[in-house]
């Protein structure tokens, strides 16, 4: 019985080093992404395909050279030697957003392009630079949703739908 409480205990301690190693994302209001894993912030420097590298935000203050590489919300790569210790609060004014409990993804109706989020339909609404404002399809019968991209990425989303989700593949 002893053996079985002890195959429980590491069984929690990995599910508690995955949830700690997960990266959890932020977006500033000027719309910036911004990650932080293990205490430690990152700033999105490139991106390639579906790689996302991120810079650690100290790396002009403080000279650190710790790079992560993000695929979606999994860690595919890192260079994690920080020359400081993790930060307890952010510098900027971040609004959390789960990248897990979103589904969203961009098709080709006609000569326009739609955003999808969650199986709701939203066509875009103005463009401005690489920030892009989306309203529901169903606007005109009284659907609030509105969704705004950043670069492709949703930085805010106001969901007011008065009706079930309208699309599906």
């Amino acid at each position: 019985m002893a053996e079985e409480v002890r195959i429980n205990c590491e069984e929690i301690e990995s599910i508690l080093k995955h949830l700690i190693e997960r990266p959890t994302f932020f977006t500033s209001k000027i719309g910036a992404r911004i990650m932080r894993l293990r205490g430690y912030w990152y700033t999105r420097h490139s991106v390639c395909s579906s790689r996302v590298k991120w810079l650690c935000a100290e790396s002009r203050h403080r000279q650190c050279h710790a790079i992560v590489v993000t695929i979606g919300c999994m860690t595919v790569g890192k260079h994690n030697k920080h020359t400081h210790p993790p930060d307890a609060t952010p510098h900027l004014d971040l609004q959390l957003l789960d990248c897990l409990q979103l589904s969203y993804y961009f098709v080709e109706k006609g000569k326009r392009q739609h955003l999808v989020v969650d199986d709701y339909l939203f066509s875009m609404q103005y463009e401005a630079s690489c920030k892009k404002r989306w309203r529901c399809v169903k606007q005109r019968q009284g659907c609030r949703a509105t969704v705004m991209t950043f670069e492709d990425q949703i930085i805010s989303i106001k969901e007011e739908h008065n009706h079930t989700p309208n699309y599906s593949n």
